[in-house]
């Protein structure tokens, strides 16, 4: 399973901010390194804020204030508001240590996160000159069945498949995934990794890493409702876009438009968070 802590890109945003603290902060430090993509994508969270509004806590010195944020909301439809974000310092908690570097993002005009899927910036190439309005999005999830399909079952869990029919009969099929494990890493209890496939017109493509691992357990059930969390055309081409959430414990969610996608591909990724809370126990 592919740890968001052993990454060591530059992230979108990160470039800002190891310019400014380039005196006291590490290139590769995992936890100014969540975003990834030429969009940043972030998840919808209250942290931080008493009265539901959204806002995030999160460690690191990834973000700056400034405009440009759209919030994707989605409740008898799906449509994108404008907003700004202001970012200031605000120490973290860590399991069993003292408090790290942290910051505390505050989005206006204030807005209730009920509704709200992701919060969105175009940021860099080639998405920087894409045209977000304000307004409605198509969208078909939420709203469009997603049927549950047959996936995969290990230890009593069971990660279920889907099947989306768009209005104009255009398919796209779900499919859970395992990662095959060589004898020795079998023998020596190594857990198999476990992702998703995107097909649609004869087209196969890999889209992200489930944290199965932890999902796993007797009796459980992950559904296709859970790891879809929208399905549209954000980017106005006629075609379909997605929003994958393959987190458990990790918040980890993508955005992935039809717009970037390479040759023999359905989509491209647009924009990642991938976030594990140094308050989390064994983190």
């Amino acid at each position: 399973m592919s740890n968001w802590k052993s990454r060591c890109a530059v992230s979108l945003l990160g470039l800002a901010a190891v310019g400014a603290f380039a005196g006291d902060i590490p290139d590769a430090d995992p936890y100014d390194h969540k975003s990834a993509g030429p969009m940043v994508i972030l998840p919808a969270d209250t942290d931080g804020a008493s009265d539901g509004a959204l806002s995030m806590h999160l460690a690191g010195r990834e973000y700056r204030s400034g405009a440009g944020w759209w919030a994707l909301r989605c409740n008898d439809a799906c449509e994108l508001l404008p907003l700004s974000l202001t970012v200031s310092s605000k120490d973290h908690a860590v399991y069993d240590a003292p408090p790290m570097r942290g910051q505390l993002l505050q989005f206006s005009p204030r807005l209730q996160v009920d509704g709200v899927i992701a919060v969105l910036k175009p940021f860099r190439a080639p998405l920087d000159k894409l045209q977000l309005k304000a307004g409605p999005v198509a969208s078909w999830v939420p709203g469009r069945e997603c049927k549950p399909k047959k996936g995969i079952r290990r230890e009593g869990g069971h990660i279920m498949g889907g099947e989306l029919v768009l209005p104009g009969g255009e398919k796209f099929l779900f499919v859970p995934r395992q990662e095959p494990l060589s004898k020795a890493a079998a023998q020596a209890g190594i857990a198999p990794e476990y992702w998703l496939e995107l097909q649609s017109g004869g087209k196969k493509q890999r889209i992200g890493e489930f944290e199965f691992d932890i999902m796993w357990g007797e009796g459980s059930t992950l559904e296709p409702s859970a790891y879809i969390r929208w399905v549209g055309d954000l980017d106005n081409d006629g075609k379909a876009d997605f929003i994958i959430d393959t987190g458990a414990i990790t918040k980890k969610l993508t955005l992935y438009l039809s717009s970037l996608a390479g040759p023999g591909e359905l989509v491209g990724m647009a924009g990642s968070f991938d976030y594990l809370g140094p308050d989390e126990a064994g983190c």
